[in-house]
C-alpha cells in the first residue's frame, strides 16, 4: 500500500524520484524496517523505492519457494 501512495504523490508532483530524503529521529528502533536507516541518513526517493521493492520481491520469492 505504501508503494501506491508514494507513486501517487510522485504523479501529483509532491516530490520526484531524484529528491533526497533525510531520515528523522523517528526511524530509530522502527520494527519491520527494510532499509535499516539511522537518523540523519539520506537517500533519494528512487533509492528508497528500489530498496523496498527489492525486499518485497525477495520476501515473495522466499514464500513461493517454501510453498513448493
Amino acid at each position: 500500500m505504501s508503494l501506491l501512495l508514494i507513486a501517487e504523490d510522485i504523479e501529483m508532483g509532491k516530490y520526484s524520484t531524484s529528491d533526497v530524503l533525510t531520515a528523522s529521529d523517528s526511524v530509530k528502533g522502527t520494527k519491520g524496517a527494510v532499509v535499516w536507516l539511522e537518523p540523519g541518513d539520506s537517500m533519494t526517493v528512487d533509492e528508497l523505492l528500489k530498496s523496498v521493492i527489492r525486499w518485497k520481491c525477495e520476501r515473495c520469492s522466499d514464500c513461493a519457494c517454501r510453498k513448493v
